[in-house]
């Protein structure tokens, strides 16, 4: 009987705590409504905001705001009323409520931001992750990390390339990709083949940094559309446009303590007609001798050299039309410091002298007859003559370049893409050389025609191929077959 009042009062207690519980509960806790609005700094008007947030401080209590602007929850009374209402591009409010308060109307301010300067800054070197060739791309802002450069020396704040000097007498220069030598480099302006035969040593110094909107560097063997050469890769090498830029005119000027000083400037005219041109000049000497090791012998030739660049560039729906013209004189004097002249020494010092004319051109021709077909016909010439001596033995070359490339384009679906075209190379070299001897003349012609096919399959970023073959006709070298395949 006792055991039975026992549990009867612990039942009793704990229905009584439980009571008390609930009590308390329903002390501490109170419900808040309201809504949250918006007003518009200008307008001043005010607009109910959906997926504001409204929480009392230093609790887990709150809500979010319905598509009306209303909320509703439960606040502890028992920690200090503020509450808080945010809402993105608003100002956040703080406020501070009565223990009664059961209905809070809140306003929010649109927040108004100072003016905001964003910048960005293009890669220099850009890698291509879904490109089928290894394809790298220097911008222009990775040629513009050196105060003056050529082509040759933009490669040195790049690991792609290496360039060595060939000879430091005469300041030839050489490149090396996939550990082999510049004559398995395909070198293109614009896709056109270029710096070829005579022009291989010097070509590197042939191309101002400010002219060059970019270097497209492809590593590998390359696609058959632009020819047979390229064997560890291509060097491609885009100048810029007068069309899709707001630069009217530039200038850039250098000097250094070596003594170099080098002008180059640009400016485009009839940016508002249908045909743009642009027109730039650069101009380099080296006004004092290196010889820093004082054995009277020049560390690297003392060069003087003018080019005048003019493309003019014309581009509607249905074509494109893109010419350009550039020519280059060179004088470069190596040797003896006691040396300075362009006739040959006789006595008994040692000369080197360079004289380098030079004329390039190339045009692009495009037809656009749909988005799935067009034809492209890029050709190009070159002239350049060289006439010098080194020491006691006498060169004089003159080399006609000639190339003419059609491309017929046709893309079937999302994945497929044929190229196929006829394209023809020559080279013709008419060559002096006395060894002391007496003069030899060589006379050489190297012309070349082809025809190509090339298949391009690419499926989004799972697959890419590239099959391409081409049959060539040499004038030296008889037929054969150029077959290529990327995966």
């Amino acid at each position: 009987m006792r055991r039975g009042n026992y549990i009867l009062m612990n039942m009793r207690k704990t229905a009584t705590s439980i009571l008390t519980l609930l009590s308390a509960i329903c002390v501490e806790a109170q419900t808040l409504e309201g809504v949250v609005t918006g007003e518009d700094y200008s307008t001043k008007e005010k607009t109910a905001l959906m997926g504001a947030i409204v929480r009392q401080d230093g609790t887990g209590n709150g809500a979010i705001t319905m598509d009306d602007g209303s909320f509703s929850f439960k606040m502890d009374v028992s920690k200090p009323l503020i509450i808080i209402a945010s809402y993105v591009g608003y100002t956040p409010d703080t406020i501070k409520i009565e223990k009664d308060t059961k209905t809070l109307n809140i306003t929010l301010q649109e927040e108004v931001m100072e003016d905001v300067d964003v910048r960005a800054r293009k890669l220099g070197t850009i890698t291509s992750r879904t490109a089928t060739l290894g394809t790298q791309t220097i911008t222009g802002d990775e040629l513009c990390k050196a105060a003056c450069c050529n082509l040759g020396e933009s490669f040195e704040t790049n690991a792609s390339v290496d360039v060595n000097y060939a000879d430091a007498a005469t300041g030839a220069k050489t490149i090396q990709m996939l550990g082999l030598q510049g004559r398995y480099v395909q070198m293109m302006t614009e896709n056109v083949p270029s710096f070829r035969g005579i022009a291989t040593p010097f070509g590197l110094s042939y191309v101002p940094g400010p002219w060059m909107n970019g270097i497209s560097l492809s590593k590998g063997v390359g696609t058959v559309v632009n020819g047979y050469e390229a064997v560890t890769g291509q060097i491609d090498i885009a100048f810029k446009r007068p069309n899709g830029t707001e630069e009217i005119a530039s200038a850039n000027v250098f000097g250094s303590s070596a003594g170099r000083m080098e002008v180059n400037a640009s400016v485009n005219l009839l940016r508002e007609k249908a045909v743009k041109t642009t027109i730039m000049v650069s101009a380099a000497k080296d006004v004092r001798d290196m010889d820093e090791n004082d054995d009277h012998f020049r560390d690297e030739p003392r060069t003087e050299q003018i080019m005048l660049f003019n493309r003019w560039f014309h581009h509607d729906k249905f074509y494109t039309f893109d010419l350009s013209l550039k020519t280059l004189n060179e004088k470069r004097i190596g040797g003896d410091i006691a040396f300075d002249s362009d006739i040959q020494p006789t006595d008994g010092s040692y000369g080197v002298y360079i004289k380098t004319d030079r004329f390039e051109s190339w045009m692009k021709n495009g037809f656009v007859f749909s988005d799935e077909f067009n034809i492209g016909l890029p050709m190009g010439y070159c002239y350049h003559h060289q006439s010098s001596f080194f020491g006691d033995r006498l060169y004089r070359g003159t080399q006609h370049s000639w190339n003419i490339n059609s491309i017929v384009n046709k893309v079937w679906g999302e994945y497929h893409t044929l190229h196929a075209g006829v394209s023809t190379q020559g080279d013709k070299y008419n060559e002096l050389v006395d060894y002391g001897e007496g003069e030899r003349r060589f006379k050489r012609d190297d012309i070349s025609w082809g025809v190509y096919g090339q298949y391009t399959l690419k499926v989004e970023e799972v697959l890419s191929l590239i099959a391409g073959i081409r049959f060539d006709s040499h004038n030296n070298y008889g037929e054969f077959v150029t077959p290529r395949l990327h995966l």
